[in-house]
């Protein structure tokens, strides 16, 4: 970086800036943990929840969800529709006689940002419709906040991911 003053030219080494940058973040490291041990990370506790979450939700259970979801929570569907909490909770539904519905999660990544985190994963819908069988799968994207202790899903969006022929 140059800095032109009457007529001089100031040099502000590179060097410096990224220090100050890294010093920053170990800073916020140690803030993080304060026993100079790092604080273990939340993704084996959030991939616990999140399967929590999908097989209450594939039960139509209101009572696990409303738990889990943030009150400010929103879903963006498939089709681009953004869903507040109410109206998530107000669509699930046990599944009718004879249907059996479960979620599977694929190539879970967790990225930690210390009280918010974010799930990428392949999701996976089996619907087994009285021996009718079929599959729906789409890559989901999930951020989960950290309030009084505990995680809560506050935002969820979904793509379908085109399944190739055998």
């Amino acid at each position: 970086m140059h800095l032109h003053l009457s007529g001089k030219v100031y040099v502000m080494p590179l060097v410096l800036l990224l220090m100050l940058l890294l010093t920053a973040s170990v800073a916020d490291l140690r803030v993080a943990s304060s026993t100079g041990q790092q604080a273990p990370s939340p993704a084996p506790e959030l991939i616990k929840l999140n399967q929590e979450l999908i097989d209450a939700l594939a039960r139509g259970d209101t009572t696990v969800a409303d738990r889990i979801y943030a009150n400010e929570f929103v879903r963006i569907t498939t089709k681009g529709e953004v869903l507040t909490k109410a109206q998530v909770l107000s669509s699930l539904k046990a599944p009718k006689g004879g249907v059996k519905i479960t979620f599977e999660s694929k190539d879970i990544q967790v990225f930690d940002y210390g009280h918010a985190a974010v799930l990428v994963y392949l999701s996976i819908r089996h619907t087994d419709d009285n021996g009718q069988k079929s599959d729906f799968l789409y890559r989901v994207t999930d951020t989960f906040v950290r309030r009084d202790g505990r995680w809560q899903k506050a935002i969820s969006a979904g793509t379908p991911v085109q399944q190739s022929s055998p």
